[in-house]
């Protein structure tokens, strides 16, 4: 027990503060059940830790990781009990779905110690929704993105920038855009460096490694944490691997399940379920035809790559530039609006707005007649009319 105080002291005496993925302010630290989701390497133990730091009573509080060696032969909820007993009155559990029954476990300590406060992590791929225990009438759920472009720069350069709402950019990306190029100096070569290593914070541990580090994570999310999640079997993480090497190589793409199951030797129904897993662990992102919902056996309309930063990762060469300014575009708009597959361009939000996404020559001839329509164009950093640069939608979040 006192290994785990120490410990936990230790790490929050050592966490940098200077920085932080979203304010620590922003989340409702006073409910009692907290659940804070996201992909690998965003940044969700950092932010535990700053909060911890920052807003808690260091006496009463204590940060547990669940894939420690003593949850071996002690029990989640006989630990926390004696530690609530000893004055914690704030625990935040990380890795849950390294422990088993952690859902029941949560459950009963939220319902017997009404005075304790939980915040737990777990992989993007847990549906606390549909865990052993009901959680969902009890946790209130918070999911981290990886970084914005707006996050990069300031994490980079340590310029704060306020967030931009799409209304704003819509109406206003002129005026926007020159007032933060004045800011910048020069946004394209920040937009540029994001597209390669800008999504995950640990970038800045060893850039020339950065990649492959990120490759790695990604097997470990479908080694550890999907096969933590789901119990399949080996060979299936092996046919997972196969599925996302292929659209690593080819998204953004409209797919055939049908192909797609042969070339991994799976049945259509496993193809579909492989591309849900891979969805929710933050891999890859599904596109459902527009005015359409995308239920989890669903033929998607379009799968793209979740981020560009991945593309650099897995792919086997430089990934193409039409396909990077998509999935940027996608990985900064889906995160706070709904955005389907357009019938007649790139992308629609809301079920009101269209988008099309190219370089600084795209014409609008493919939108003329649609109402709402807008031309989102690289190498420009500032627009006018219905065109607008790019790398803008990057200050969304």
């Amino acid at each position: 027990m006192n290994e785990l105080i120490e410990l936990s002291e230790a790490l929050i005496d050592e966490t940098d503060t200077k920085f932080q993925r979203i304010e620590v302010s922003r989340i409702g630290w006073k409910d009692r059940l907290t659940a804070l989701q996201g992909h690998r390497g965003t940044g969700k133990t950092t932010l535990l830790l700053q909060y911890l730091k920052l807003k808690t009573d260091r006496k009463k509080s204590l940060y547990i990781s669940l894939d420690n060696f003593y949850f071996q032969s002690r029990s989640l909820y006989e630990t926390a009990r004696e530690l609530y007993q000893q004055g914690f009155h704030t625990l935040v559990l990380d890795e849950v779905h390294k422990y088993d029954n952690w859902s029941r476990e949560i459950k009963n300590l939220y319902d017997s110690y009404r005075n304790l406060k939980v915040i737990f992590t777990g992989s993007s791929a847990l549906q606390i929704y549909k865990a052993e225990a009901d959680l969902s009438r009890r946790a209130v759920s918070y999911n981290l993105p990886v970084m914005s472009l707006r996050e990069y720069i300031e994490f980079e350069q340590g310029i704060k920038l306020e967030k931009l709402t799409l209304p704003d950019i819509l109406k206003n990306h002129t005026v926007l855009a020159n007032a933060l190029s004045k800011k910048l100096g020069s946004p394209l070569r920040f937009f540029k460096q994001y597209l390669a290593h800008g999504c995950y914070p640990f970038y800045k541990e060893n850039l020339e490694n950065y990649h492959h580090k990120l490759m790695r994570t990604v097997i470990l999310v479908l080694e550890t944490d999907i096969a933590a999640v789901t119990n399949i079997p080996y060979n299936s993480i092996s046919k997972m691997k196969k599925l996302l090497a292929f659209i690593a190589q080819a998204a953004p793409f409209k797919p055939n399940i049908t192909q797609l199951a042969e070339r991994i030797e799976a049945k259509r129904e496993t193809a579909l379920l492989y591309l849900e897993y891979l969805r929710r662990a933050g891999i890859i992102h599904l596109l459902a035809p527009a005015g359409k919902s995308l239920g989890p056996m669903s033929k998607p309309e379009k799968i793209f790559l979740e981020n560009t930063n991945l593309a650099h990762a897995l792919c086997m060469e430089e990934p193409n530039v039409g396909t990077q300014r998509e999935t940027f575009f996608l990985s900064q708009v889906a995160h706070l609006h709904d955005v389907d597959a357009s019938p007649v361009s790139d992308f629609y939000v809301d079920n009101k707005f269209t988008f099309e996404v190219g370089g600084k020559n795209k014409k609008f001839n493919q939108i003329s007649n649609v109402k709402n329509s807008f031309v989102v164009a690289d190498d420009i950093v500032t627009g006018h009319g219905n065109q607008i640069p790019l790398w803008l939608f990057g200050m969304m979040y």
